[in-house]
């Protein structure tokens, strides 16, 4: 009978024992859920599906390779710059927005540029868990990135046009998360609701429509509500775009001049793509066109410069975020 009661001691024993290893298993993870437009091979795009899914990520990955400035801006703000290992910065660095200008330095790889990852470098780097977002979001790449690094987790950080600002605090909440910083993570959120909070009212007060042009190398591009940069301007700031037609796409709606001056704009969001790339600007020169000198937005001088770097580059960020949304508010209540 003695015996009998030991072995259920012993049993129990090591059931709680076993339990206890098991919860502390679940603590060292964190579990991400994602959803994001997965690119096929075709360039028309039409080959793209919707992937949602778990990452179960190990808390504090200590080599990270990040194709995704946002999340290089956010694991800043949370104190753990030092886990990046690599980051596509481009070539000599050009890309990174001059907030990151701190990873330029050798100690960060390079591993490549935004869109075209250099599997060689992530493969040196030997990643334990790799950040992507739009640019890299092919099947083709991450396929290649799981030969390149086979034990890294693969984690999606990028934007929903439509629901921008939730989308960012999601992605600052996932990494709080991941870096055991989840405190630190929402003192940064409640600021960017801070700031952001009463735009949309502001806004209303402004029958202004406005229209956003991208320029790159001589072509112009604009963006409509559920577009990137138009789901921020729009969305959640409020702003009447000029022409409520545009159908929403990766690299938005190619346009010309005649265009705009159709159109007519009251404010005009300008954004110069070369600056961003090559540092060369040519927004100024195409928006001093004289089919452009009968515009509201030219003649009221209403147009408003956006970093093209913060902009185009590193717009999911939670600290480029909020520089981004005070910049904005500045702009539109100046409109007032």
């Amino acid at each position: 009978m003695k015996k009998f009661i030991l072995l259920i001691v012993v049993a129990v024993l090591l059931s709680a024992c076993s339990q206890s290893k098991s919860n502390e298993k679940k603590k060292d993870i964190v579990k991400i859920k994602t959803k994001y437009d997965l690119r096929g091979d075709r360039k028309d795009g039409k080959d793209a599906e919707v992937k949602k899914g778990t990452v179960v990520i190990p808390k504090n990955p200590k080599r990270i390779v990040t194709f995704d400035y946002g999340a290089v801006d956010t694991i800043k703000a949370l104190g753990h710059s030092s886990a990046i290992k690599g980051i596509a910065k481009g070539k000599n660095g050009e890309s990174l927005p001059e907030d990151l200008a701190s990873f330029k330095q050798k100690k960060y790889a390079n591993v490549g540029e935004l869109g075209k990852p250099n599997y060689n470098a992530i493969a040196k780097q030997k990643p334990d868990l790799i950040i992507f977002s739009g640019r890299t979001a092919s099947k083709q790449v991450l396929e290649e990135l799981k030969k390149a690094a086979p034990n890294a987790k693969l984690l999606y950080i990028g934007t929903d046009d439509e629901q921008t600002l939730s989308s960012i605090k999601k992605n600052t909440s996932d990494l709080g998360k991941i870096f055991d910083e989840s405190s630190k993570a929402q003192k940064y959120i409640e600021k960017l609701n801070k700031i952001s909070n009463n735009t949309e009212k502001i806004a209303s007060k402004i029958s202004d429509k406005s229209m956003i042009l991208l320029t790159s190398e001589g072509e112009l591009s604009t963006y409509g509500p559920k577009d990137r940069f138009g789901g921020l301007i729009y969305n959640e700031m409020g702003m009447k775009p000029a022409d409520e037609k545009i159908k929403a796409g990766p690299h938005g709606k190619p346009v010309s001049l005649e265009y705009v001056a159709e159109e007519d704009p009251d404010i005009i969001f300008a954004m110069d793509r070369d600056k961003a790339t090559s540092g060369k600007g040519t927004s100024r020169k195409i928006l001093n066109n004289d089919v452009l000198k009968e515009v509201s937005a030219v003649k009221k001088k209403q147009i408003i410069e956006l970093d093209p770097k913060e902009w185009y580059f590193s717009t999911n960020g939670i600290q480029s975020s909020i520089k981004q949304v005070k910049e904005l508010k500045k702009n539109i209540e100046q409109l007032k």
